[in-house]
């Protein structure tokens, strides 16, 4: 019972900066370039680097993400802008779906709770 109630309250916490409009580190909305690269540059980029099939680099990472078909779980989008829970990039990030977490060293709730609000938001490249 105190495992659902802290799933509720963690659910319930995540919604309130979307309504507020608010990003989880300040401000309104969520910068992809300021606060969803540096998540990329600081955990995804060694094994997602420019020449693979995954770009995750500051030059490539908005193109390779945004609307584009996953080549491991087709046809499901890499992000789908608005709707972070049928999109790859959320569902491996918090471990949801998409068969485990990436990165393999877990990113903190903070970091997953931004991916989800730019998702949200509409996957911005800002």
């Amino acid at each position: 019972m105190k495992r659902v109630l802290s799933l509720a309250f963690l659910s319930f916490s995540l919604l309130l900066p979307a309504c507020s409009g608010d990003s989880p580190t300040g401000g309104d909305g969520v910068s992809f370039s300021a606060e969803l690269q540096p998540i990329f540059d600081a955990n995804c980029g060694a094994c997602h680097p420019p020449a693979g099939g995954l770009d995750l680099s500051p030059a490539g990472s908005y193109s390779s993400l945004v609307s584009v078909v996953s080549t491991g779980y087709a046809p499901s989008m890499r992000v789908q802008p608005g709707d972070p829970y049928i999109s790859v990039l959320y569902g491996k990030a918090s471990g949801e779906s998409y068969s485990g977490a990436m990165p393999p060293v877990n990113l903190s709730a903070l970091e997953i709770e931004t991916i989800l609000l730019w998702i949200q938001e509409g996957a911005l490249d800002n």
